[in-house]
């Protein structure tokens, strides 16, 4: 039996779909005392031919042996194929401490950082991280790191060097001065330790003119997701919301089983009487007896909704599963994205394979929604536009894509900021143009 994932690593910008084995979640494709730099190129090599869900563009004069790593041969097959946005590499361990154990060592939180700025934006601080118990929210501006400006901190095109918050390790120490919303200044050292990624960043309960609206800010698709979202969804079900804003906003990824368990809560009886067809992935002409049809289904000992509608609230890290789920949900209940244009992410990967230390994330198969659909790779459009300030803490009424969100469910129609900001973008394409969606971001 296979388990499938759709995966951002929680610090890095790369994102994926994956499929992986459940025993031990390892395909190895050489033996251990056979990892020669020429053998594993090899050996990647013949896997990309017989597996790559572009296979038939590659280049067959290429000459394996000629490369320094697997990753410089991986940057040549993407440079071959326009689409491949998403293949890539990573070391064992990294894989086992990002997917397995959902830990790094750092300070907890993510940030974002675009050329001429002179400041750092707090986007999520992790639960019990170092960032959270110094107080840093959603929101804030770091000012100086280490006693010196963020400003005095770039290269010479504007961008934040990438040494400024020092050493990957447990221990080490760094000295943050940060505003906070409010206008209030703080200067703390914080020292890196382990950081648990819990994958909920938010709930709340919102009362509205139309009643309860639950308030769910989702961060990633991985394994302890399933008591996350369960724990999310019992006080849900016990406060009677009768409506969901789901903030995808920050999500790249996770696992496809996690994401029919979210799916399956949030529309109930909508998809599972009769039980409906949730996801299907279809594999290049070498391997199409492995194409797969999912159905929905509800994890165990967890609440559903049994919702008609759902907003969702998007920006371009909105990608791979978060984009799936919005995908397969429109077919059975009305799913409405406020926000910027997602990341266009509609195939993905197995996850077991493995060359000597290091593990393969290349691109084997599309998805598509039980209407067949599944080509947004200029990702899924939005219904009303807003842009996303990091101007506050998750679940306030200033934070301009909830604002919105909250303003459809209740008129049933975008807003006039809403509308005026789509006639000035002019189509979603100009959304990502101009910006709107989510600059670069990091984990810290």
């Amino acid at each position: 039996m296979k388990k499938t994932f759709c995966l951002i690593p929680l610090i890095f910008s790369l994102f994926s779909c994956q499929e992986e084995n459940d025993n031990n979640g390892t395909n190895d494709l050489l033996a251990s005392d056979n990892c020669s730099q020429t053998a594993q190129n090899d050996a990647f090599w013949q896997y990309m031919n017989d597996w790559y869900l572009w296979n038939d563009s590659l280049v067959q004069t290429t000459k394996p042996e000629e490369f320094s790593s697997i990753n410089d041969l991986l940057t040549e097959i993407k440079a071959q194929t326009p689409d491949d946005r998403f293949s890539y590499v990573e070391s064992e361990q990294s894989y086992q401490d990002r997917v397995v154990n959902a830990t790094y060592a750092g300070l907890g939180f993510k940030q974002q950082f675009t050329i001429n700025d002179t400041e750092i934006a707090i986007i999520l601080v992790y639960q019990d991280s170092a960032a959270d118990n110094a107080g840093l929210k959603r929101g804030d501006r770091i000012t100086h790191l280490n006693g010196v400006a963020v400003s005095d901190l770039t290269d010479d095109d504007g961008r934040l060097l990438s040494t400024v918050f020092g050493e990957d390790g447990v221990g080490v120490s760094l000295p943050i001065t940060w505003r906070n919303t409010a206008g209030e200044v703080f200067t703390e050292t914080l020292i890196k330790a382990k950081v648990e990624t819990n994958t909920v960043m938010a709930t709340d309960i919102i009362e509205t003119s139309i009643g309860k609206v639950g308030y769910l800010v989702f961060d990633s698709f991985i394994p302890r997701a399933v008591d996350d979202l369960n724990t999310a969804f019992d006080a849900f079900s016990q406060a009677e919301v009768s409506e969901l804003v789901l903030d995808l906003r920050t999500n790249s990824g996770g696992s496809i089983d996690i994401a029919n368990q979210l799916a399956s809560q949030i529309a109930g009886e909508n998809v599972l009487n009769p039980v409906q067809n949730f996801l299907s992935y279809e594999y290049n002409a070498n391997h199409s007896n492995n194409n797969k049809t999912w159905v929905f289904k509800k994890g165990d000992g967890s609440k559903q909704l049994d919702l008609t509608r759902l907003i969702v609230l998007s920006s371009s890290s909105t990608c791979s599963a978060s984009e799936m789920l919005v995908n397969s949900l429109s077919p059975f209940i009305e799913v409405k994205v406020v926000g910027g244009q997602s990341c266009g992410k509609p195939v993905g990967m197995n996850a077991d394979v493995r060359i000597c230390d290091t593990r393969l994330f290349a691109i084997n198969f599309q998805t598509k929604n039980s209407d067949g659909f599944g080509d947004y790779f200029d990702g899924l459009p939005v219904d009303c536009a807003a842009e996303d300030t990091i101007n506050s803490d998750w679940g306030s009424l200033d934070d301009p894509l909830l604002k919105e969100g909250l303003y459809l469910l209740e008129n049933g129609s975008c807003s006039a900021e809403s509308e005026e900001l789509s006639y000035k973008l002019n189509n979603v394409k100009a959304i990502k143009a101009n910006n709107l969606d989510s600059p670069f971001t990091k984990g810290q």
